[in-house]
């Protein structure tokens, strides 16, 4: 039986979601003394931050450019 996290995870994944960087609340609690939905709001913050989101977008043109020489689409996402 797949435990329900990973039940989760692979419906995720299905969907076209990489799982591999899922953040976790305990990586907050291992930093700072608070409690699950402090950390949880400040993983969601960071998630849509966006400078974070910008630095994922060039690593995306980066990477698919140089690594596996894919040609940009005409479309801006």
């Amino acid at each position: 039986m797949i435990p329900d996290r990973e039940k989760a995870k692979q419906i995720l994944t299905n969907a076209g979601y990489n799982m591999t960087g899922l953040l976790h609340i305990n990586r907050v609690q291992k930093r700072f003394k608070c409690d699950r939905e402090t950390a949880f709001q400040i993983l969601e913050k960071i998630a849509n931050h966006n400078d974070v989101i910008d630095e994922i977008d060039h690593l995306i043109d980066d990477i698919a450019e140089d690594d596996f020489n894919l040609e940009r689409e005409d479309n801006e996402v």
